[in-house]
Protein backbone atom coordinates (compact mmCIF):
# COMPACT_ATOMS: atom_id res chain seq x y z
CA UNK A 1 0.00 0.00 0.00
CA UNK A 2 3.13 2.35 0.75
CA UNK A 3 4.68 1.50 -2.54
CA UNK A 4 1.50 2.73 -4.14
CA UNK A 5 1.03 5.79 -2.51
CA UNK A 6 4.61 6.65 -3.12
CA UNK A 7 4.23 6.02 -6.79
CA UNK A 8 0.85 8.49 -7.06
CA UNK A 9 2.92 10.68 -4.92
CA UNK A 10 5.71 10.88 -7.56
CA UNK A 11 3.55 10.93 -10.25
CA UNK A 12 1.87 14.09 -8.39
CA UNK A 13 5.00 16.10 -8.09
CA UNK A 14 6.54 14.44 -11.13
CA UNK A 15 8.16 17.45 -12.94
CA UNK A 16 8.69 19.75 -10.89
CA UNK A 17 11.84 19.36 -9.96
CA UNK A 18 11.56 21.40 -6.75
CA UNK A 19 12.48 18.89 -3.98
CA UNK A 20 15.63 17.68 -2.90
CA UNK A 21 15.69 13.71 -2.45
CA UNK A 22 15.81 14.49 1.65
CA UNK A 23 12.67 16.79 1.17
CA UNK A 24 11.10 14.20 -0.92
CA UNK A 25 11.15 11.45 1.63
CA UNK A 26 10.39 13.94 4.86
CA UNK A 27 6.90 14.83 3.24
CA UNK A 28 5.87 10.82 2.17
CA UNK A 29 6.73 10.19 6.35
CA UNK A 30 4.62 12.48 6.95
CA UNK A 31 1.74 11.86 4.38
CA UNK A 32 1.86 8.46 5.86
CA UNK A 33 1.44 9.51 9.72
CA UNK A 34 -1.66 11.60 8.62
CA UNK A 35 -2.92 8.55 7.14
CA UNK A 36 -2.24 6.55 10.11
CA UNK A 37 -3.72 8.97 12.34
CA UNK A 38 -7.02 8.85 10.02
CA UNK A 39 -7.19 5.13 10.50
CA UNK A 40 -6.14 5.46 14.35
CA UNK A 41 -8.97 7.85 14.90
CA UNK A 42 -11.68 4.90 13.87
CA UNK A 43 -13.25 2.44 16.61
CA UNK A 44 -12.46 -1.23 16.38
CA UNK A 45 -14.28 -3.43 15.02
CA UNK A 46 -15.95 -6.47 16.97
CA UNK A 47 -16.35 -9.58 14.81
CA UNK A 48 -18.44 -12.39 17.09
CA UNK A 49 -18.85 -16.22 15.50
CA UNK A 50 -21.34 -18.61 16.88
CA UNK A 51 -20.72 -22.22 16.60
CA UNK A 52 -25.01 -23.18 17.03
CA UNK A 53 -28.17 -21.07 16.02
CA UNK A 54 -31.54 -21.81 16.01
CA UNK A 55 -32.63 -19.18 13.37
CA UNK A 56 -30.82 -19.00 10.17
CA UNK A 57 -27.18 -20.22 9.60
CA UNK A 58 -26.46 -16.47 7.81
CA UNK A 59 -27.93 -14.40 10.68
CA UNK A 60 -25.72 -16.32 13.74
CA UNK A 61 -22.80 -13.78 13.19
CA UNK A 62 -22.87 -10.40 13.85
CA UNK A 63 -20.14 -7.61 13.63
CA UNK A 64 -20.25 -3.80 15.72
CA UNK A 65 -17.77 -0.60 14.95
CA UNK A 66 -16.66 1.57 18.52
CA UNK A 67 -16.94 4.92 17.98
CA UNK A 68 -14.02 7.04 16.95
CA UNK A 69 -10.57 6.76 18.59
CA UNK A 70 -12.35 3.20 21.06
CA UNK A 71 -9.80 0.18 20.61
CA UNK A 72 -10.55 -3.20 22.13
CA UNK A 73 -7.58 -4.12 24.58
CA UNK A 74 -9.35 -7.55 25.20
CA UNK A 75 -12.20 -9.90 24.87
CA UNK A 76 -13.71 -12.66 26.52
CA UNK A 77 -16.96 -15.11 26.40
CA UNK A 78 -18.95 -17.14 28.43
CA UNK A 79 -22.75 -18.74 28.32
CA UNK A 80 -24.80 -16.72 26.35
CA UNK A 81 -22.10 -13.53 26.55
CA UNK A 82 -19.73 -11.74 25.07
CA UNK A 83 -17.54 -8.82 26.84
CA UNK A 84 -14.71 -6.46 25.25
CA UNK A 85 -12.38 -4.03 27.45
CA UNK A 86 -11.83 -1.25 25.56
CA UNK A 87 -8.97 1.98 25.12
CA UNK A 88 -11.67 4.60 27.04
CA UNK A 89 -11.56 1.94 30.06
CA UNK A 90 -14.83 0.64 29.22
CA UNK A 91 -16.79 -2.99 29.51
CA UNK A 92 -18.51 -3.48 26.66
CA UNK A 93 -21.17 -6.49 27.42
CA UNK A 94 -23.24 -8.10 24.14
CA UNK A 95 -25.46 -11.28 24.33
CA UNK A 96 -24.00 -13.85 21.88
CA UNK A 97 -27.12 -13.18 19.34
CA UNK A 98 -25.25 -9.20 19.25
CA UNK A 99 -27.77 -7.30 21.56
CA UNK A 100 -25.77 -4.70 23.15
CA UNK A 101 -25.51 -4.60 27.42
CA UNK A 102 -24.47 -2.44 29.98
CA UNK A 103 -21.35 -0.16 29.28
CA UNK A 104 -19.47 -0.03 32.13
CA UNK A 105 -16.55 1.88 33.35
CA UNK A 106 -13.35 0.22 34.69
CA UNK A 107 -11.95 1.86 37.55
CA UNK A 108 -8.50 1.83 36.02
CA UNK A 109 -6.78 1.15 33.10
CA UNK A 110 -7.42 -2.54 31.64
CA UNK A 111 -5.09 -5.23 32.07
CA UNK A 112 -7.17 -8.51 31.10
CA UNK A 113 -10.77 -9.47 30.95
CA UNK A 114 -11.66 -13.16 31.68
CA UNK A 115 -14.67 -15.41 31.52
CA UNK A 116 -16.82 -18.57 32.41
CA UNK A 117 -20.42 -19.39 33.17
CA UNK A 118 -22.41 -16.34 33.39
CA UNK A 119 -19.24 -14.45 35.03
CA UNK A 120 -16.70 -12.17 33.94
CA UNK A 121 -13.78 -10.68 35.67
CA UNK A 122 -11.96 -7.58 34.62
CA UNK A 123 -8.22 -6.79 35.99
CA UNK A 124 -7.46 -3.36 36.14
CA UNK A 125 -4.85 -1.16 37.28
CA UNK A 126 -5.35 0.68 40.72
CA UNK A 127 -1.97 2.59 40.02
CA UNK A 128 -0.10 2.65 37.16
CA UNK A 129 3.34 3.08 39.39
CA UNK A 130 4.53 0.09 40.87
CA UNK A 131 4.86 -0.28 44.32
CA UNK A 132 8.86 0.79 45.32
CA UNK A 133 9.59 -3.48 45.28
CA UNK A 134 8.25 -3.56 41.78
CA UNK A 135 4.78 -5.18 43.09
CA UNK A 136 2.30 -4.65 40.82
CA UNK A 137 -1.04 -2.52 42.07
CA UNK A 138 -4.01 -3.98 40.69
CA UNK A 139 -7.65 -4.25 41.23
CA UNK A 140 -10.20 -6.57 40.22
CA UNK A 141 -13.59 -6.91 39.28
CA UNK A 142 -16.47 -9.49 39.40
CA UNK A 143 -19.31 -9.26 36.75
CA UNK A 144 -22.50 -11.17 35.70
CA UNK A 145 -22.06 -10.82 32.00
CA UNK A 146 -25.57 -11.57 30.71
CA UNK A 147 -27.26 -8.74 33.21
CA UNK A 148 -23.89 -6.57 33.96
CA UNK A 149 -24.23 -6.74 37.78
CA UNK A 150 -21.25 -6.39 39.91
CA UNK A 151 -20.77 -9.47 42.43
CA UNK A 152 -17.41 -8.87 43.98
CA UNK A 153 -14.98 -6.18 43.81
CA UNK A 154 -11.65 -5.02 45.51
CA UNK A 155 -8.22 -5.18 45.20
CA UNK A 156 -5.92 -8.04 43.72
CA UNK A 157 -3.80 -8.13 46.61
CA UNK A 158 -2.45 -12.11 45.68
CA UNK A 159 0.54 -10.71 43.85
CA UNK A 160 3.87 -11.74 45.23
CA UNK A 161 6.28 -8.65 46.47
CA UNK A 162 8.37 -7.91 43.41
CA UNK A 163 6.04 -9.76 41.08
CA UNK A 164 3.25 -9.14 38.29
CA UNK A 165 0.22 -10.79 36.85
CA UNK A 166 0.93 -13.21 34.20
CA UNK A 167 -2.47 -15.37 33.85
CA UNK A 168 -5.91 -14.89 35.13
CA UNK A 169 -8.96 -17.34 34.80
CA UNK A 170 -11.56 -19.01 36.60
CA UNK A 171 -11.92 -22.77 38.18
CA UNK A 172 -14.60 -24.96 37.49
CA UNK A 173 -16.70 -23.61 39.78
CA UNK A 174 -16.08 -20.22 38.30
CA UNK A 175 -13.93 -19.11 41.59
CA UNK A 176 -11.41 -16.41 39.80
CA UNK A 177 -7.94 -17.37 40.07
CA UNK A 178 -4.52 -15.66 39.13
CA UNK A 179 -1.14 -16.42 38.74
CA UNK A 180 1.89 -14.16 39.23
CA UNK A 181 5.53 -14.20 38.10
CA UNK A 182 7.01 -15.64 40.76
CA UNK A 183 4.70 -18.84 40.03
CA UNK A 184 2.08 -18.69 42.87
CA UNK A 185 -1.61 -19.45 42.17
CA UNK A 186 -3.82 -18.09 43.98
CA UNK A 187 -7.74 -17.96 44.42
CA UNK A 188 -10.61 -15.91 45.10
CA UNK A 189 -11.98 -17.41 48.22
CA UNK A 190 -15.78 -15.99 48.53
CA UNK A 191 -17.98 -17.01 51.52
CA UNK A 192 -21.80 -18.40 51.52
CA UNK A 193 -24.19 -16.54 52.96
CA UNK A 194 -26.35 -17.91 55.76
CA UNK A 195 -28.97 -17.11 53.60
CA UNK A 196 -30.08 -19.98 51.42
CA UNK A 197 -29.96 -18.57 48.26
CA UNK A 198 -27.67 -15.70 48.63
CA UNK A 199 -24.22 -14.96 49.15
CA UNK A 200 -21.93 -12.14 50.14
CA UNK A 201 -20.22 -9.96 47.67
CA UNK A 202 -16.72 -10.16 49.61
CA UNK A 203 -14.17 -12.64 49.61
CA UNK A 204 -10.53 -12.90 50.23
CA UNK A 205 -7.76 -14.79 48.10
CA UNK A 206 -5.69 -17.27 49.42
CA UNK A 207 -2.68 -19.17 47.77
CA UNK A 208 -3.59 -22.26 46.28
CA UNK A 209 -0.29 -23.70 44.62
CA UNK A 210 3.13 -22.53 44.83
CA UNK A 211 4.98 -24.11 41.78
CA UNK A 212 8.46 -22.87 42.72
CA UNK A 213 9.07 -25.89 44.28
CA UNK A 214 7.85 -28.28 41.35
CA UNK A 215 10.41 -26.25 38.90
CA UNK A 216 13.45 -28.47 38.14
CA UNK A 217 15.78 -25.28 37.26
CA UNK A 218 15.45 -22.19 38.22
CA UNK A 219 14.59 -20.99 34.31
CA UNK A 220 11.51 -23.01 34.25
CA UNK A 221 8.42 -22.63 34.45
CA UNK A 222 4.55 -23.46 33.89
CA UNK A 223 1.77 -21.70 31.45
CA UNK A 224 -1.80 -21.96 32.85
CA UNK A 225 -4.28 -23.06 30.90
CA UNK A 226 -6.95 -23.78 33.37
CA UNK A 227 -7.71 -24.69 37.16
CA UNK A 228 -10.36 -27.97 37.34
CA UNK A 229 -10.97 -30.71 39.63
CA UNK A 230 -8.44 -29.58 42.25
CA UNK A 231 -5.51 -29.41 39.62
CA UNK A 232 -4.03 -26.88 37.38
CA UNK A 233 -3.70 -27.62 34.18
CA UNK A 234 -0.17 -26.04 32.38
CA UNK A 235 2.11 -26.66 29.82
CA UNK A 236 5.90 -26.90 31.53
CA UNK A 237 8.30 -25.12 29.56
CA UNK A 238 11.88 -25.55 29.76
CA UNK A 239 14.98 -23.08 29.43
CA UNK A 240 13.80 -20.17 29.78
CA UNK A 241 11.41 -20.43 27.51
CA UNK A 242 8.24 -17.79 28.13
CA UNK A 243 5.70 -19.44 25.82
CA UNK A 244 4.74 -22.78 24.06
CA UNK A 245 5.87 -23.49 20.76
CA UNK A 246 2.47 -21.92 18.18
CA UNK A 247 3.99 -24.51 15.80
CA UNK A 248 3.91 -27.62 17.76
CA UNK A 249 0.52 -28.76 19.85
CA UNK A 250 1.64 -28.14 23.32
CA UNK A 251 2.01 -30.90 25.66
CA UNK A 252 -0.08 -30.36 28.77
CA UNK A 253 0.48 -32.05 32.76
CA UNK A 254 -1.72 -30.97 35.49
CA UNK A 255 -0.50 -30.19 39.28
CA UNK A 256 -2.41 -30.82 42.56
CA UNK A 257 -3.61 -27.81 44.58
CA UNK A 258 -1.71 -27.89 47.69
CA UNK A 259 -1.75 -24.90 49.82
CA UNK A 260 1.26 -23.64 51.11
CA UNK A 261 0.96 -24.49 54.78
CA UNK A 262 3.00 -24.17 58.03
CA UNK A 263 5.00 -27.26 59.08
CA UNK A 264 3.57 -28.60 61.96
CA UNK A 265 6.79 -29.14 64.43
CA UNK A 266 5.06 -29.77 68.52
CA UNK A 267 2.42 -32.04 66.20
CA UNK A 268 2.89 -33.74 62.76
CA UNK A 269 -0.63 -33.66 61.15
CA UNK A 270 0.80 -34.95 57.93
CA UNK A 271 -0.98 -33.71 54.88
CA UNK A 272 -4.77 -34.23 55.82
CA UNK A 273 -4.51 -30.34 57.12
CA UNK A 274 -3.77 -29.21 53.91
CA UNK A 275 -6.31 -31.63 52.20
CA UNK A 276 -9.62 -30.42 54.77
CA UNK A 277 -8.14 -26.82 54.90
CA UNK A 278 -8.83 -27.00 50.61
CA UNK A 279 -11.40 -29.42 50.66
CA UNK A 280 -13.42 -26.89 52.74
CA UNK A 281 -12.85 -23.87 50.53
CA UNK A 282 -13.48 -26.00 47.71
CA UNK A 283 -16.41 -26.55 49.16
CA UNK A 284 -17.54 -22.82 50.09
CA UNK A 285 -17.23 -21.92 46.37
CA UNK A 286 -19.29 -24.21 45.28
CA UNK A 287 -22.11 -23.58 47.67
CA UNK A 288 -21.36 -19.83 46.54
CA UNK A 289 -21.93 -20.76 42.88
CA UNK A 290 -25.32 -23.11 43.72
CA UNK A 291 -26.26 -20.00 46.04
CA UNK A 292 -26.07 -17.59 42.95
CA UNK A 293 -27.95 -19.93 40.38
CA UNK A 294 -30.65 -21.03 43.33
CA UNK A 295 -31.48 -17.17 43.17
CA UNK A 296 -31.85 -16.64 39.29
CA UNK A 297 -34.31 -19.32 39.29
CA UNK A 298 -31.40 -21.43 37.06
CA UNK A 299 -30.76 -24.55 38.87
CA UNK A 300 -33.18 -26.80 41.36
CA UNK A 301 -32.85 -25.76 44.63
CA UNK A 302 -33.39 -29.54 45.85
CA UNK A 303 -30.98 -30.80 43.62
CA UNK A 304 -28.22 -28.88 44.61
CA UNK A 305 -28.69 -28.91 48.25
CA UNK A 306 -28.40 -32.66 47.75
CA UNK A 307 -25.10 -32.47 45.82
CA UNK A 308 -23.70 -30.11 48.58
CA UNK A 309 -24.74 -32.90 51.16
CA UNK A 310 -22.87 -35.29 49.21
CA UNK A 311 -19.79 -32.93 48.89
CA UNK A 312 -19.98 -31.96 52.65
CA UNK A 313 -19.68 -35.77 53.51
CA UNK A 314 -16.56 -36.10 51.55
CA UNK A 315 -15.00 -33.17 53.25
CA UNK A 316 -16.40 -34.36 56.23
CA UNK A 317 -14.75 -37.59 56.17
CA UNK A 318 -11.47 -36.13 55.57
CA UNK A 319 -11.98 -34.13 58.68
CA UNK A 320 -12.72 -36.78 60.63
CA UNK A 321 -9.32 -38.92 59.54
CA UNK A 322 -7.59 -35.98 60.82
CA UNK A 323 -9.63 -35.58 63.84
CA UNK A 324 -9.06 -39.33 65.14
CA UNK A 325 -4.89 -38.76 64.50
CA UNK A 326 -5.53 -35.73 66.45
CA UNK A 327 -7.48 -37.43 69.51
CA UNK A 328 -5.04 -40.34 69.59
CA UNK A 329 -2.28 -37.74 70.60
CA UNK A 330 -3.94 -36.82 73.63
CA UNK A 331 -4.06 -33.39 72.19
CA UNK A 332 -8.43 -33.00 72.88
CA UNK A 333 -8.08 -28.81 72.57
CA UNK A 334 -6.70 -29.09 69.48
CA UNK A 335 -9.21 -31.98 68.11
CA UNK A 336 -12.08 -29.59 69.73
CA UNK A 337 -10.84 -26.61 67.36
CA UNK A 338 -11.25 -29.01 64.10
CA UNK A 339 -14.43 -29.84 64.99
CA UNK A 340 -15.61 -26.11 64.15
CA UNK A 341 -14.63 -27.76 60.05
CA UNK A 342 -17.43 -30.10 60.25
CA UNK A 343 -20.62 -29.70 58.16
CA UNK A 344 -22.92 -32.38 58.79
CA UNK A 345 -25.13 -33.57 61.82
CA UNK A 346 -24.08 -37.20 61.60
CA UNK A 347 -19.98 -36.36 61.69
CA UNK A 348 -20.46 -34.43 64.70
CA UNK A 349 -22.20 -37.91 66.08
CA UNK A 350 -19.34 -40.24 64.70
CA UNK A 351 -16.71 -37.43 66.55
CA UNK A 352 -17.95 -38.29 70.10
CA UNK A 353 -18.42 -41.59 69.72
CA UNK A 354 -14.82 -41.42 68.11
CA UNK A 355 -13.47 -39.02 71.54
CA UNK A 356 -15.32 -41.73 73.95
CA UNK A 357 -13.85 -44.93 72.22
CA UNK A 358 -10.30 -43.47 73.47
CA UNK A 359 -11.27 -42.06 76.55
CA UNK A 360 -11.68 -38.88 76.34
CA UNK A 361 -14.84 -37.97 77.81
CA UNK A 362 -15.00 -34.21 78.13
CA UNK A 363 -13.76 -33.75 74.63
CA UNK A 364 -17.16 -35.88 73.72
CA UNK A 365 -19.04 -33.66 76.45
CA UNK A 366 -17.69 -30.60 74.68
CA UNK A 367 -18.67 -31.51 70.94
CA UNK A 368 -22.09 -32.44 72.26
CA UNK A 369 -22.14 -28.86 73.68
Amino acid sequence: EDDDDDEDFDEEFDGLGIMSDMTRSAVKKAKRKKRGDADSAKGSTVYFYRFETFGKVADKDWVVALPDGERVLGCATGREWGAVITSRRLLRLFTTAGIQGPVIWIPGEPVTVVGRGRFVAVVYHRSLSPMQDGTQLLGYSLIDGINGNTIAAGELSSISPGASLTWAGFTDVCALSVMDSDGMLSMLARSPSSDNCSSDTMGHWIPMLDTVGLKKSTSDSFWPVEVYGGKLVCVPLRGGKEYPDPVRRPVTTTLPLRIPMAKGLTVKSGPLDEVSVRGNIALNQQKVLNDYLCNLGEADADALEEEYVQMSAQVDKITLKLFMQIVRTGKVERALDLIQRLHLEQSYDIAIQAADRVGHRKLSDRIEE
